[in-house]
C-alpha cells in the first residue's frame, strides 16, 4: 500500500527561512571580508625601522606609511576597504549601529554586498579573494531575489524571521518525495507492492527450538552395564545330611 503524502508547506514557511538565510549569509559575508583584510595585511608587511647613525633620519615612508598606516588616498583606501566594508556589513545588523541606508530593504541590502563584493573582495588575495566575492554576490543575488517575496528590513536585531531550518526542509520534503516515487516505481517494475509491510518489517529468521533438558533424559536409553550375578551356594547336600540326622519314624 503506497504511503500518502504529507501536504506541501505554506510558502510563508520557505520565504520565512530564506530570510533568515539571506540575512545570516550577509553576516558571514563580513566576517569573511575581515578574514580577507588579516590576510592583505600580512601581505603588506607593514613594519617599523631605525638609523642608528641618524635620529632624524626618515626610514619609514616605505615600510609603515605607504605600506599600511597613511591617509594616502592611494594607500588608505587600498589596504582599508576591506576592513571598513566587513566592518559595515556585521555593524549593520547590530541594534546599536543601524544603517538602516542599507537595512531598510532587500534592494539596499543587495546593493550593499554587490559593492563589497567588487571593491572589497574580488582582486584581494587571489583565489581567496574570488571565493569570498563569490559568496557575497551569491548573498546580494538571494536579497536581489526577496525583494519580490518580502518587504521587511534586512537586518538582524529586530525582524530574525522563522528559524532557518523549514527553509532546508522543504528542499529535504521534496527530496525524499522524490525518492518515495522512484521507489514505487522500481517496485511497480518487480512486482511488489511498495510501501508493504512486509518490505519496510522483513520477518524475522527462524531457529530450530532447542530441547529441553527433561526430553533429552526421557529419550536418552540407559546405557548401564549389566553386573555380574553372585553365584548361589548349594544347599541340598547339607539338607540331605539334616534328613540323615533325623531318627526313624515308629512304625
Amino acid at each position: 500500500m503506497e504511503t500518502s503524502e504529507e501536504p506541501p508547506r505554506s510558502g510563508e514557511n520557505v520565504v520565512a527561512g530564506l530570510v533568515s538565510t539571506g540575512k545570516w549569509m550577509g553576516v558571514v559575508s563580513g566576517t569573511f571580508t575581515l578574514v580577507l583584510w588579516v590576510m592583505h595585511c600580512f601581505d603588506l608587511s607593514a613594519s617599523l625601522d631605525y638609523d642608528k647613525r641618524d635620529f632624524f633620519n626618515d626610514v619609514n615612508a616605505r615600510g609603515w606609511r605607504k605600506g599600511l598606516f597613511s591617509l594616502d588616498s592611494e594607500v588608505f583606501w587600498d589596504a582599508w576597504t576591506p576592513f571598513i566594508m566587513g566592518m559595515m556589513s556585521l555593524l549593520m545588523h547590530t541594534e546599536r549601529f543601524q544603517m538602516p541606508v542599507f537595512t531598510s530593504n532587500w534592494c539596499r541590502f543587495g546593493f550593499w554586498h554587490a559593492a563589497v563584493c567588487l571593491f572589497a573582495n574580488l582582486g584581494y588575495n587571489g583565489i581567496a579573494g574570488l571565493v569570498v566575492g563569490a559568496f557575497t554576490a551569491l548573498t546580494a543575488l538571494i536579497a536581489f531575489l526577496l525583494v519580490c517575496f518580502h518587504r521587511g528590513p534586512a537586518h538582524l536585531f529586530t525582524d530574525t524571521g522563522k528559524p532557518i531550518h523549514p527553509f532546508y526542509a522543504w528542499f529535504i520534503l521534496h527530496d525524499a518525495r522524490g525518492n518515495n516515487r522512484l521507489r514505487s516505481a522500481n517496485s511497480r517494475q518487480n512486482g511488489k507492492t511498495p510501501g508493504s509491510v512486509q518490505e519496510r518489517f522483513p520477518p524475522k529468521r527462524a531457529f530450530p527450538a532447542t530441547p529441553a533438558v527433561n526430553a533429552d533424559l526421557q529419550d536418552t536409553p540407559a546405557t548401564t552395564d549389566a553386573l555380574p550375578e553372585t553365584p548361589k551356594p548349594d544347599t541340598r547336600a547339607e539338607d540331605t545330611k539334616e534328613e540323615a540326622k533325623e531318627p526313624p519314624a515308629e512304625a
